[in-house]
């Protein structure tokens, strides 16, 4: 579907697909035709290459409707309902505050249902606390990084490349990388430490206990791991809790490590999350609701309980009544499930069902210009339109226009 302008090359483009947000894409445009020339990882290029379906019309059980037949029921769903559950949350800065209004509006409940670990790793820093950093930081200061697992390789394709292994540094230490677990790398800058998926927790506690100078019984490369730590004036842990066996354990053992490394030194922790979307939805509650997600507006006011608002929990016992399953970067299937469902999504993306309501939206940093957070949540990237699609819409504008359709809120 080539249109009409002559190709052009962007450079310095913001990849939006995965929360490393890469900014020193170099992308062809080619009417609606996208291709990633240099420096993307082979998910930026499939998901950038993706072509749009000839069809972008919103459906209604599976038939195309026109856009305000679409909205119209989409705002009777959400009018009717007991509890909307809006999750996913695969969107940029604009579209995550029109899903908060509407929530806040129908007394609904918001929550990405992000990777799996996440809510762990959450009630982690909840309870205990954690000494993280920053990419900056991660790329110029430490002179020992532990990667723990081999998950960062398909959460942040380009962590090695971008982060670990700088082209310059603000000093001349030698950086040491080492990996626990996972499978052997293929970088021979890193060097690996065999261990079971299912024992890395019990690692990294034998690691803790170690470094107290407990008289214990261990490994030789744990040992000598142990003693590599310990010499280290900066040290970074690197993990990506979703692909973790034991991931409440592992969080609680790498949060408590980094605390106690800084007793002595100097010492962050990088936890990489799987999609910018949560991240940045987090970032909106923290500084708009004052709680973390999930968020529940379902008594008027925000309110944080992991366990009684949950998504999958709602889901699965069929506690809420509708959901509104948001991706706009089309990585995300919604869940399966028999809760009527509205779908926000990538045209193009798979689907687990057939929706009661389906929107194709624009892709922000494709589509349109936005607004998204890092895996290191203090820096947000502004990604820009690359083509004209004016058959899509936002998120924001889909859900604002479903907003105008409802009933005057009650006094």
């Amino acid at each position: 579907m080539s249109g009409s302008e002559p190709r052009r090359v962007e450079r310095e483009v913001v990849c939006p697909f995965c929360a490393l947000l890469c900014d020193d894409l170099e992308v062809a445009v080619d009417g609606n035709r996208l291709a990633v020339l240099a420096k993307g990882c082979s998910r930026a290029a499939e998901a950038f290459a993706r072509p749009l379906p000839d069809d972008l019309r919103p459906r209604v059980r599976g038939e195309p409707v026109a856009l305000d037949t679409a909205l119209a029921r989409a705002a009777e769903l959400l009018a009717t309902a007991r509890l909307p559950l809006l999750a996913g949350l695969e969107a940029d800065l604009s579209g995550l505050r029109a899903a908060v209004a509407l929530a806040e509006r129908t007394g609904g409940v918001l929550d990405p249902m992000a990777e799996e670990g996440a809510r762990a790793q959450l009630l982690t820093v909840e309870r205990a606390g954690w000494v993280t950093g920053t990419l900056a930081e991660a790329r110029n200061r430490p002179d020992l990084v532990l990667l723990l697992g081999d998950g960062w390789r398909t959460t942040a394709p380009r962590l090695v490349e971008r982060v670990l292994l700088p082209a310059v540094r603000l000093d001349d230490r030698p950086r040491r990388i080492v990996q626990l677990g996972g499978a052997p790398p293929e970088e021979a800058a890193i060097e690996h430490f065999p261990c079971p998926d299912e024992s890395l927790p019990d690692r990294v506690a034998l690691l803790r206990a170690l470094l107290r100078a407990r008289s214990i019984a261990a490994p030789e490369p744990l040992r000598e791991l142990t003693q590599a730590i310990r010499a280290a004036a900066y040290r970074l842990l690197v993990w990506s809790i979703g692909s973790l066996a034991q991931p409440a354990l592992l969080a609680l053992h790498a949060a408590a490590l980094t605390r106690e490394l800084n007793a002595e030194g100097r010492a962050i922790g990088l936890p990489l999350a799987a999609a910018p979307g949560a991240v940045t939805a987090r970032q909106l509650f923290l500084w708009q609701a004052g709680v973390p997600d999930p968020v529940s507006y379902a008594d008027g006011a925000p309110e944080h309980d992991p366990g009684r608002w949950c998504g999958e929990r709602l889901l699965g016992e069929e506690a809420t009544d509708l959901l509104v399953w948001i991706d706009a970067f089309g990585t995300r299937p919604s869940p399966i499930t028999t809760v009527p469902t509205v779908l926000l999504s990538r045209p193009g993306s798979p689907s687990s069902g057939t929706p009661e309501v389906a929107f194709p939206i624009a892709t922000p940093g494709l589509d349109h210009p936005g607004d998204l957070y890092r895996t290191d949540p203090v820096v947000a990237l502004r990604s820009r339109g690359l083509r004209r699609t004016a058959a899509l819409p936002t998120v924001a504008a889909v859900l604002a226009a479903i907003g105008e359709r409802l009933p005057p809120p009650r006094i």
